[in-house]
């Protein structure tokens, strides 16, 4: 009788711990490994054609943005010299008044 009653008992704990188990079993997320350089996929850091273009796109991206600041600099030495011109006309105007 006692064995039954334990018999009883370990399968009640088992099927009440069981769901909890498995239920955290369902969680883990499976993990995949990869052996690098299989040949199906190109390797990171080798030379190849998608990284030669991401290298001249990203070229091509910095000479706009250079030409771009050359172009500002070029404007604003126009005015400063726009400015420079105007300044020596002043100074001759008021340097000629006094002769």
């Amino acid at each position: 009788m006692l064995a039954l009653v334990s018999n009883t008992a370990a399968r009640t704990l088992t099927r009440s711990f069981a769901p909890a188990a498995l239920a955290g079993a369902r969680l883990a997320a499976p993990v995949r490994f990869y052996a690098d350089g299989d040949g199906k996929t190109p390797s990171p850091g080798t030379t190849g054609s998608f990284k030669k273009r991401e290298q001249s796109e990203e070229a091509a991206y910095v000479r706009g943005q250079e030409q771009e600041k050359l172009k500002k600099l070029r404007e604003s030495i126009a005015k400063q010299k726009a400015h420079l011109d105007e300044v020596e006309k002043a100074l001759d105007d008021v340097s000629g008044d006094k002769k």
